[in-house]
Order: structure tokens, then sequence, then C-alpha cells
């Protein structure tokens, strides 16, 4: 037989415990956004193996959340029971026939009665039961998907309702000038655009910031600047006409 090393078991419990100190060290690392580089240079262990340390760590952390959340089912469903539990029981306490004592003193005589009244149960624990069902369905995944529809009141069609741009907040009637003489520009431009060939840019007044009305147009600087002074000239003209034409 050839002789084998031979570990110890308080050694083997040391490395384990070494281990899982690493292992908590590179969690601790990686959560902290550090890299697989600089987590080795931290724990002494070359890259490689931090990238199979992490993936374990992960293949743990997956198991463990499952476990989680099937205990916390089970806790929720332990409390909802219960309650169930301790609402039959008030239930059927409600059923119970009810005795009604009276005292009556007659010319210095103390009569006391004792009359028994039945009772139907108080319907309250019963509304307890069905809630802790549906809690139970909810947790179990028992229930059907519920279909949303949303509706105008009473269950109608949605009703609309215009809103001007002046009534809708942070909206001033300068901003709205501007867009009108921005929207205005916009269609003279178009105008000249629909009768002449040349590419056009757009020209706002005020300075107002346009895009390019023509996709055909260049990108050098000197020929852009010459199509701005083209496109005003355009504007003039077709200005000019309009007049003539009125």
């Amino acid at each position: 037989m050839g002789s084998g090393r031979i570990v110890s078991p308080t050694k083997r419990a040391v490395q384990r415990t070494m281990l899982a100190d690493v292992y908590h060290k590179s969690a601790e690392l990686h959560l902290q956004g550090k890299t697989l580089k600089e987590i080795g240079e931290i724990t002494g262990r070359c890259k490689a193996t931090v990238c199979r340390d992490l993936k374990a760590i992960r293949a743990e952390w997956r198991k463990q959340a499952v476990q989680d959340i099937g205990e916390k089912i089970a806790d929720e469903l332990a409390k909802v029971n219960n309650v169930e539990r301790q609402a039959w029981e008030a239930w059927e306490k409600s059923k119970r026939n009810k005795e009604v004592r009276t005292t009556k003193s007659i010319k210095g005589t103390i009569e006391k009665t004792i009359q028994t009244e039945g009772q139907s149960g108080n319907p309250t624990f019963l509304g307890k039961i069905i809630d802790c069902i549906q809690r139970r369905c909810e947790l179990l995944g028992l229930d059907r998907p519920k279909k949303k529809v949303v509706s105008g009141p009473d269950g109608g069609p949605v009703q609309l309702q215009a809103v001007l741009p002046n009534e809708l907040p942070g909206f001033t009637d300068e901003r709205l000038e501007q867009i009108i003489v921005e929207c205005s520009a916009r269609i003279k431009n178009q105008a000249a655009i629909e009768t002449s060939s040349t590419p056009v840019y757009d020209v706002h007044p005020a300075g107002l910031p346009g895009e390019l009305a023509s996709q055909h147009a260049s990108g050098d600087a000197g020929q852009s600047e010459q199509g701005r002074v083209k496109a005003s000239n355009d504007l003039l003209s077709a200005s000019e006409r309009q007049e003539r034409v009125d």
C-alpha cells in the first residue's frame, strides 16, 4: 500500500474555517465593487481561483434565497392558520346559547332569574375566516390571474378632456408664443422647399434652433452657410410673390 498524506481532523477543521473566512472576505469585496484582480491581491489568491470562489458564493446565495423564500412563506402560512383557528373558535362560541341573568326586588324580596337565549352566530368571524382563506391562496399562488379593465365612472367609457397648453403646469405664454413662431417659420420653409429644388436649411427668426429641411444637404461649413443664405433669399422671394398675389 502506498503511504498517503494524513490530515488530522483538527487541521482539516482549521482549513475549512480559513476557507470560509476567505469566501466571506471575497464576497464582501465583490459587493463593494472590487474587480477579480483587486480581490485576488487582497486575499492572496489568483484571478482564476477568485472567479471559482465567486461562482460558488453566488450558487450558495441562490440556494439560500430559495430556502429563505420557502421559510418566509411557511411562517406566513402558520400565522394565517393560527388566525383562522381562532376565528373558527370565536365563531363556534358566538353560536352558543346566551344566559341572561336578571335580579328583581319585590316587597323586599330579591328574585334572581336566568334565561337562556339562542344565538345565530356573529358573521364577523366568518369574514375573518374568508380573509384567511384568500390570504392563503395568494401565498400559494392558487388564484387565477386577475383581469384589470380601465373604465370611466360606473364602468362606462373613459372620458377624455381637452386641456389647453396654457392650462398645463409650468407652461407660460412666452413659451406658447415661441412655439407658434417656430411652427410658422417651419411652414414657410416647407413652402420654400416645394418651390425650389435647391437643398434648403431651416432658418428661424429670433435665433430659434431649427433642423435640416433636406437630407441631401452637404455637411461642409462653407456650403452650409451658402445654403442658409439661399434659404433666406428664397423666403424673401416667396413673401414678395405672396404680396403680389394678394
